[in-house]
């Protein structure tokens, strides 16, 4: 790329060829990459990659390469990519139906681990092969931001069971500065304990002010689905714009 080429023009060019999207507001230092069901091939991702740190301001990056078939290796390097991309506050990587596996969720953790000082996170996982030992990773690394105030999390048809719902409530009720919380963890294979873990977890997010929380087509019983009502009351009656999703 020669020097004048302005590479935001230059991303939305490579973008464009494959039919996806390109947003940019400046003010905000916000950047929106969607090539979702695109099939990028491995030059044109690192294409991607390298105009994207070049693009100033940038905050806040929203990477959406959901039902792309990516595997293990290719998203293991984009996040490391990704985690090199100085002074962002806020990502969104949506990596949807891309036969993500435990070992892959695990290297691309240590990766994401080397953004510091996140404020917003969204990591969309439906769709992969991540099991209870995934979760547990998953588990371990938002422990480590503390100073996350948005979260959404989709773990939502992949090979979870109540280890994977406990391991993920220890995390979220140590994340106290969470003002919005987006949980996804329906069709899975979690029953009563995981799911009241889960439902116990918010209890204590004393900063919280909106939760969505979908547990459809889990197997929970009839009193589990009644404290999520009654959960959803209580938040609401605190203030909390509160929606749980049980059928």
């Amino acid at each position: 790329m020669s020097e004048e080429e302005d590479p935001l023009t230059k991303l939305q060019e490579i973008v464009k060829k494959k039919k996806g999207r390109v947003y940019y507001d400046k003010e905000q230092g916000e950047l929106v990459v969607n090539l979702y069901y695109k099939k990028p091939d491995n030059e044109t991702i690192n294409s991607i990659l390298e105009l994207i740190p070049k693009i100033n301001p940038l905050s806040y990056l929203k990477l959406d390469l959901g039902e792309n078939k990516l595997g293990d290796e290719r998203l293991i390097n984009i996040a490391d990519r990704v985690s090199k991309i100085s002074n962002l506050r806020g990502l969104d990587f949506c990596v949807k139906w891309n036969k993500i596996t435990d070992e892959g969720i695990d290297k691309i953790l240590n990766a994401l681990t080397r953004i510091p000082n996140l404020r917003s996170l969204a990591l969309c996982l439906s769709g992969n092969q991540i099991t209870d030992k995934g979760a547990e990773l998953i588990s371990s690394y938002l422990s480590k931001l503390s100073d996350l105030e948005f979260l959404h999390l989709d773990l939502s048809r992949n090979q979870l069971r109540d280890r994977a719902a406990v391991a993920i409530a220890n995390a979220l009720a140590g994340l106290k500065k969470l003002k919005e919380l987006r949980l996804e963890i329906g069709w899975n294979n979690i029953k009563d304990k995981g799911l009241k873990s889960l439902l116990n977890s918010v209890k204590g997010l004393e900063n919280l002010r909106e939760l969505s929380l979908d547990i459809r087509w889990d197997l929970p019983s009839g009193k589990i689905l009644r404290e999520a009502k009654k959960l959803e009351k209580l938040l609401e009656s605190k203030g909390v714009k509160a929606v749980i999703a049980v059928d």
